[in-house]
């Protein structure tokens, strides 16, 4: 249990024959059924299976299983899996052994430390180590020295034979050679002779595998960049972060206003502008009284005519006399339906009487 970290980390089951052909359904029950539900199993290449455990608990019981599926198996920790290569760099670790290193920097998690070679006689400050774990540290004390970490960039791998990325030449399945120093296929690059020299990638004046060669920076970020992961599960009592999403806009609530939530529709943010549908009230000028003239109010009923009575015909197109009506003082703000039904002067002469 020392090469398994406390978090994640990869278990081998080796079967005797080979899980090639297991259903990953059965595959799933089966693990479900003798360690609970895990992050990840399957089936890989050599026909071992690949598990991927929460945490320590689960590691230990996967590495008691010695049946799965009616087949004896050996459970094992994946060694590499589990662990995660950095580089430091520290001149004063110049000249003590890798292995009083490692003695020394094992309680923070290093499993292995190897030293870069050296281009000159002195030894090369450079180091690499290896952490127990998924994730490289920033930092590890060397006594009261701060050594920086960096994480272990890997370089992509180039056949001599064809020029392609992804595998060497020991493992190389093309037909014909193409020379990485001329870019002429028919000839390895260890026999070619010709003056001129060109990269079969991009085209420049220098061969392959020069490091300097666009290609092969592409192929290095392409290899050492990681894919995201997934957040981990969030703890028991941790509570969301006070702060403005989305949902609580599209509702119209805010929570980080201490006050009552707002309605549907509304805003809760004494800071933000009202929208423009909100009615607002505005002050009433002050009422003054007036007088104006107001004419008199249409009898109810018309008054008759005596025979002794005289009616002065106008004559058309002139102008008809007004009639005196009194004055009265009105409020302007009475109300309308005590206002008295008024009517023109014009239609106050005896002829429409």
């Amino acid at each position: 249990m020392d090469q398994v970290p406390e978090g994640q980390s990869f278990i081998h089951l080796t079967p005797d024959g080979s899980f090639r052909r297991l259903s990953p359904f059965k595959l799933q029950r089966e693990m479900d059924l003798l360690i609970g539900p895990c992050v990840n199993a399957k089936v890989i290449r050599s026909g071992n299976i690949l598990i991927r455990v929460f945490n320590k608990d689960q590691a230990r019981l996967a590495l008691s299983i010695t049946t799965f599926c009616g087949t004896a198996v050996t459970a094992a920790p994946a060694t590499r899996l589990n662990t995660v290569a950095g580089t430091c760099y520290s001149p004063a670790l110049q000249y003590i052994e890798e292995a009083e290193i490692q003695a020394e920097l094992r309680s923070q998690g290093v499993v292995e430390v190897t030293r870069l070679r050296s281009k000159g006689p002195n030894p090369n400050p450079l180091l690499k180590l290896r952490f127990l774990g998924l994730e490289c540290p920033p930092a590890v004390y060397a006594g009261y020295e701060v050594l920086t970490v960096s994480p272990w960039e890997v370089n992509p791998r180039l056949c001599r034979r064809c020029g392609r990325y992804g595998h060497l030449q020991s493992t190389c399945r093309s037909k014909k050679a193409n020379c990485l120093r001329c870019a002429t296929l028919g000839h390895s690059s260890d026999e070619c002779q010709s003056e001129e020299v060109q990269c079969a990638h991009c085209g420049g004046p220098h061969p392959a595998w020069d490091k300097k060669c666009p290609a092969w920076h592409f192929h290095k970020e392409k290899l050492n960049r990681k894919s995201p992961s997934a957040p981990p599960p969030r703890p028991a009592g941790h509570s969301i972060p006070s702060e403005r999403r989305y949902a609580d806009a599209v509702r119209g609530t805010n929570p980080r206003c201490s006050g009552p939530q707002a309605g549907p529709g509304q805003r809760s943010d004494p800071n933000l502008t009202p929208p423009l549908s909100t009615a607002v009230e505005l002050p009433r000028p002050s009422h003054t009284e007036s007088t104006e003239t107001v004419t008199a109010p249409v009898p109810q009923t018309v008054p008759t005519l005596d025979e002794t009575d005289t009616v002065t015909e106008t004559p058309k197109g002139a102008a008809q006399p007004l009639a005196e009506v009194p004055t009265e003082t009105q409020p302007d703000h009475a109300p309308r339906s005590q206002r008295p039904q008024t009517l023109p002067a014009r239609l106050l002469t005896p002829q429409n009487l």
